[in-house]
């Protein structure tokens, strides 16, 4: 290596762009992206070895010239002051020379040294695709310095060359070509590209790990300087200007190149936009607090504002380019540049739950150990302001209707751009098109699917569903269902993304045909086909169920309806099904006479409206440890407010307190019953001869079937692939620990051992094979991290997935349970997701890696897994009684996974004993009027403690059988069943 390293250097190689940023500063950062540094540096030097040996008669000009033999561009050739030197020679006879063009053929345009080096520039500067096949994210060297930016971003763009091109004035430069070359010209484009690919580029600079402090430092500066800020102006002035035509129809149609000049100048201004919205979103989000402290930045640094990009004439020309369907790709820039300027953005590497729009009530998506992010998505860019709004918002509904009318101009990713611009405004009155929008981005998902850059899509497509259900009125709501109901992108689309392995073909054959999607999700999850006329399997792994469970669960809750069949009085929930879930509430009557003033004969009735404060019900205790001391409980009576019962609109925030040294316990203050819109139940007051009034069904549309007994074939799909994603996350169980310092001795030489053996396979045994290879790691260095999975950033995304998947799927479960009577279900549908459910709940709570900071998040993910599976069980257990045999051989051949009545004994016995040692009723406890402790004004607040993290989860000592009886499994009990026992 070191042979072709310095021959590389006499021939001129060493001068390159590329090559020389590697080679002019110390290599640091993660491994693998050292490793990758030198394998690239390797292939250089044999790609100019071999161009040498083949044609070394080929100079910079030729070599490009001549793509089919040689190719190479310029970069190979010259350094990056050699080829801006050559840009800015070119400037005093830049419109001479292209005037000559047209005398001299195409000499000039295609071969000459200015074309060259634009065209240099222009393919450093190319965004390329993440790599499909590699992990991106690995080990713990890079989950810190990930966080903080979108999926891909850090892995599109060339950094090195992104630095030198802006160290070296390369924004000037293209400025200046900008202003002298003709507006139709070839390096018009050419330039306008170059800017479109590095200014992309230019919010990733600051925040590289491996940089040194003089790098950090010269990004930071250049940002802040006045004269960059006025070159960037400038430049925008001149892209606008440039795009201005066709905006206002006076361009030609038939000018192919003026065209393209103009398609690159919105790509240029997007790209800006883009990079000011992520600076803006860096700083303002939790993250970038931190972050800025440390750089020295303010709120209000110019840097960090589009005072340009968002003043009406601008805002204007990119509404009335959008608009034209002559170019697609300028449609797409701007309305993804529109996107970047009133969009609150994700900057996160997962929503971690997280809403566009703050809730009512305090919401804290990270925990104690990262205190900071207490906030929602981060601000928008730019505010449309007071005077133009209406009209800007006018356009926008103009451009919505014509991408529903006419879908084709518009990709599924504008589609998605332009939606989620409606969600952050807060635009109500278009909430329907609104949701066609995303509801096609979803079919397009299902007819595109492959990649993870899709599989990311569709789950901010369904977070963005989720965010319109979270803004929408409840006339809204109910519009909503009922599109999503009657959609291919709909329920049957997440109903798919339930499963862990959906296939390409058939996710492309149900979308076609809806009316049998029930009998054909059965037959894909029971006979599992592999195509013999496949090369490969056509099964592709899907990270969406979490985000499809999210969305499901939250259109069962919003605007709850009675359904078909369901005597009204059979809907009075008692407090002890409502306090196992969620903020769940009991839903009141519908025969007039919830409350003191009842509605009118013709009115509707809806839950909680009329009804006072009601009195508290006291909680179940869902605990894995020892109850709360009686000093805890007075201590817990002392923080309610004295005097009269202050208003409960908004919940407190979560306390936490440390009982013992072991159990750790969250108290949560409810209402019983709140007066929420979501729980809302619907009764038509029609006394029609011969009909109960209390038995009339609802006319409006629903998420769920009206007779669950003609659509079998619905929820046995529906409870099986939700039984999926209990059973992933029972056979997950907790997060390998062997990677973590604290683990055991034998566990961390074993580690070493591996570490050791990888050290010296990279040191020797791959140079043997190898004669250029260049060893990228010292012998004394840790790559511990490197060799351990359970730390890689795949897998930590992975776990926050199943956790997400697991309580949301407890949550539809818990709804469609609570939407039809205790007997519409058939018995042997429901008790499939009792063993599941019993051994998740006898397991112990998931844990999310501490290098997360995720706390708040999984403490309140399992408090509502444990709250949401004891409130299950109670419902379903009871049913095993009502199965008389095992499945016959007939219903196995249908659905292979029904539990034999011996499975669901097993399991019964063993939900008894948990509730046995926690306390717990293992049935529904009929709501009592006796109180104890006081009268039923005193008792107001409901006490609900759950599990939380209490340290440590290894150090846990074993607790023997003997130890039953106290909330604790002994080591065979928390390996659950055997592998025999859980096939079922």
């Amino acid at each position: 290596m070191q042979c072709i390293r310095l021959f590389t250097w006499c021939c001129g190689c060493g001068r390159s762009a590329a090559s020389a940023s590697i080679q002019s500063r110390n290599i640091g950062g993660p491994f693998l992206e050292r490793s990758d540094r030198f394998q690239r540096e390797m292939e250089t030097g044999i790609t100019w070895y071999v161009h040498r040996d083949r044609h070394i008669e080929f100079g910079p000009t030729e070599a490009l010239a001549h793509g089919d033999q040689c190719g190479l561009h310029g970069y190979w050739f010259y350094s990056v002051k050699e080829l801006l030197n050559i840009v800015r020679s070119h400037l005093p006879n830049l419109k001479d020379e292209y005037r000559g063009g047209d005398e001299r053929g195409q000499e000039i345009m295609t071969g000459g040294k200015l074309t060259m080096a634009l065209e240099s520039w222009f393919e450093l500067s190319r965004a390329w695709k993440a790599w499909d096949t590699f992990d991106l994210f690995v080990s713990n060297e890079t989950a810190c310095f990930i966080q903080d930016l979108p999926q891909t971003s850090r892995c599109r763009h060339d950094i090195d060359a992104g630095r030198d091109f802006a160290q070296a004035e390369g924004y000037l430069a293209m400025l200046q070509v900008l202003i002298c070359c003709p507006p139709d010209s070839v390096y018009a484009e050419l330039a306008a590209s170059t800017l479109a690919g590095f200014a992309a580029g230019l919010s990733v600079l600051p925040w590289q790990p491996d940089r040194d402090s003089e790098d950090t430092d010269f990004i930071i500066n250049m940002l802040a300087d006045d004269d960059f800020r006025y070159c960037t102006k400038s430049l925008l002035y001149v892209l606008l200007d440039l795009l201005e035509p066709y905006a206002s129809g006076a361009s030609d149609p038939t000018s192919v190149q003026k065209l393209r000049v103009q398609e690159a100048a919105a790509s240029a201004i997007c790209s800006f936009a883009h990079a000011a919205s992520d600076v803006n979103a860096l700083v303002h989000c939790a993250v970038g607090k931190a972050l800025r402290a440390s750089r020295h930045l303010n709120d209000d640094h110019p840097a960090m504002r589009g005072d340009f990009l968002s003043n009406q004439r601008t805002v204007s020309i990119l509404l009335s380019c959008a608009q034209r369907e002559a170019s697609r790709n300028i449609a797409a820039d701007c309305i993804r540049t529109l996107s970047w300027l009133w969009t609150r953005r994700v900057m996160y590497w997962h929503r971690h739950d997280l809403r566009m729009t703050k809730d009512n009530e305090y919401h804290r998506a990270q925990g104690a150990t990262n205190a900071i992010m207490v906030e929602d998505l981060p601000p928008a860019l730019a505010d449309m302001g007071r005077d133009s709004r209406e009209v800007n918002l006018q356009v926008l509904r103009r451009l919505l209707e014509l991408c529903l009318a006419n879908p084709t101009p518009f990709s599924a990713f504008s589609q998605l751009h332009l939606a989620k611009i409606f969600i952050s405004q807060k635009v109500k009155e278009a909430d329907t098109g609104v949701a066609m929008l995303l509801l096609e981005c979803l079919i397009y998902w299902r007819r595109a699917l492959g990649t993870r850059e899709l599989d990311w899509f569709a789950i901010e497509t369904i977070e963005s569903l989720r965010d319109l259900l979270h803004v929408a009125s409840e006339e809204s709501k109910r519009d909503l269902k009922l599109k999503i109901s009657k959609s291919p992108g709909g329920v049957d689309c997440l109903r798919l993304m339930f499963n862990p392995q959906v296939s390409r073909i058939r996710a492309v054959r149900f979308s076609l045909n809806m009316e049998n999607f029930d009998q054909s999700s059965v037959d894909f999850l029971s006979t599992p086909r592999i195509n013999s006329w496949s090369m490969t399997g056509n099964d592709h792994p899907t990270p969406c169920s979490a985000a499809a469970a999210g969305l499901l669960a939250d259109l069962l809750e919003a605007g709850r309806i009675a359904m078909a069949g369901r005597d009204a009085a059979q809907q009075v929930v008692s407090p002890s099904e409502t306090q196992a879930g969620s903020g769940a509430s009991p839903r009141t009557p519908c025969d007039g006479t919830a409350g003191p003033s009842a509605p009118g004969a013709d009115a509707p009735v809806v839950s909680g409206q009329g009804s006072q404060r009601s009195r508290a019900a006291l909680g179940t205790l869902v605990v894995q440890s020892s109850r709360p001391s009686s000093a805890h409980a007075e201590g817990a009576q002392g923080d309610r407010p004295s005097g009269d019962r202050p208003s409960l609109e908004r919940p407190r925030s979560p306390e936490v307190n440390e009982i013992g040294d072991n159990v750790t316990m969250v108290r949560a203050w409810q209402t019983d019953p709140p007066p929420r819109s979501d729980r809302t139940t619907t009764c038509r007051r029609v006394n029609e001869p011969g009909q109960d009034p209390r038995r009339v069904p609802v006319e409006v549309e629903s998420i769920l079937p009206d007779n669950p007994s003609q659509r079998r074939n619905f929820f046995a799909s529906l409870f099986k692939s939700l039984a999926y994603i209990l059973l992933a996350a029972e056979r997950r169980g907790r997060q390998t620990l062997g990677s973590r310092q604290h683990t055991g001795c034998r566990i961390r030489i074993k580690n070493y051992g591996h570490t050791f053996f990888a050290r010296m396979v990279l040191i020797f045994w791959a140079s043997l094979g190898n004669p250029a290879w260049v060893p990228v790691i010292g012998l004394f260095e840790d790559l511990e991290a490197i060799c351990i999975v359970d730390e890689r950033m795949e897998v930590l995304e992975h776990d926050l997935n199943s956790l997400l998947a697991t309580r949301n799927a407890i949550r539809v479960i818990k709804l469609v349970l609570e939407a039809y009577p205790p007997q519409a279900l058939d018995a042997r549908l429901v008790t499939v997701l009792i063993p599941p459910l019993v051994d998740l709940l006898r397991k112990p709570c998931a844990r999310l890696h501490e290098r997360l900071h995720l706390d708040y998040l999984e403490n309140r993910c399992n408090a509502d897994i444990r709250s949401g599976i004891v409130a299950v069980l109670r419902t379903v257990v009871g049913r095993i009684d009502e199965l008389g045999s095992d499945p016959s051989e007939t219903e196995l051949q249908i659905d292979p996974a029904l539990p034999s009545i011996a499975r669901l004994r097993m399991a019964e016995r063993w939900w008894l004993r948990w509730c046995e040692d926690n306390e717990v009723g293992p049935t529904v406890q009929e709501p009592s009027t006796n109180f104890p402790g006081g009268s039923p004004d005193d008792q107001w607040q409901m006490f609900q403690s759950v599990p939380v993290r209490q340290g440590r989860p290894d150090k846990a000592a074993p607790v023997s059988e003997s130890t039953a009886g106290t909330g604790q499994w002994s080591a065979g009990e928390q390996r659950g069943l055997t592998p025999s026992e859980s096939k079922y």
